[in-house]
């Protein structure tokens, strides 16, 4: 009995993996989060059923999910954000900003002064005097990521600050 016991203690444990994220109505499954949109704890989520792979997460605006959805809906499964500690998560957005001199620096700055972790980033000019900067960072929520773009969006000569969606 006590063997028993601890196998429905363990089962329960396992409904929220490490990544916290809940597939509803299972336990134990393998989830990845989909490269494409990079889904962060705060965004509205749906699952994928992969061959293999175990379950894809998405953010439900994602158009790559979309196109899948189109394909075969009968794949496609509840997700929750479950409660999980520690678990950092990638995040990419794009500055559209008119190009000039110490931008990069000022961007920089926002990051280090917000201590996020900076995975890539990369930075170029365009016609029209414009300039793109993709900036890819770990964070633990949304709303770390959401502060970073809103203090992005105060500098001098910022346009837009989007979050990519390959």
């Amino acid at each position: 009995k006590s063997i028993e016991a601890n196998i429905s203690k363990t089962e329960k444990r396992k409904k929220e993996n490490n990544y916290g994220v809940t597939v509803k109505g299972e336990n134990n499954l393998m989830v990845r989060f989909a490269k494409c949109c990079n889904p962060v704890p705060g965004d509205n989520i749906l699952g994928y059923i992969t061959k293999g792979r175990g379950v894809s997460i998405h953010r439900k605006d994602c158009s790559n999910l979309q196109i899948l959805i189109k394909e075969d809906p009968q794949k496609v499964v509840e997700v929750s954000w479950g409660t999980a500690k520690g678990v950092a998560y990638m995040a990419e957005i794009q500055v559209k900003s008119e190009d000039r001199p110490g931008l990069l620096s000022d961007v920089m700055n926002i990051i280090t002064e917000s201590k996020l972790s900076l995975n890539a980033l990369s930075a170029k000019s365009a016609k029209g005097n414009l300039a793109y900067i993709n900036i890819k960072v770990k964070i633990d929520t949304i709303e770390q990521l959401k502060e970073l773009m809103r203090k992005i969006r105060k500098l001098t000569g910022v346009i837009d600050v989007y979050r990519m969606n390959n």
